[in-house]
């Protein structure tokens, strides 16, 4: 099963918090995330963040004292 990717800005909705802080996170590797794109700068699409859903799963259960959240 493929896992889904999400943006930045996907990311910090769910978490209620903005996506420069999401980056933040992504930058301190403290959020897994992976880079996207072809990276041609202004005449190409840019390299975006795209986190797995999995992996957002991951961090919302370290951070969490509630037990884990279910995936299924």
């Amino acid at each position: 099963m493929k896992d889904k990717m999400l943006t930045t800005t996907e990311v910090a909705k769910f978490l209620d918090m903005s996506a420069w802080k999401v980056r933040d996170y992504i930058k301190t590797k403290v959020l897994k995330a992976h880079k996207i794109g072809n990276g041609a700068g202004r005449k190409g699409s840019p390299k975006e963040w795209r986190i797995c859903e999995k992996d957002l799963i991951d961090f919302v259960n370290k951070g969490s004292n509630m037990g884990d959240i279910d995936n299924g």
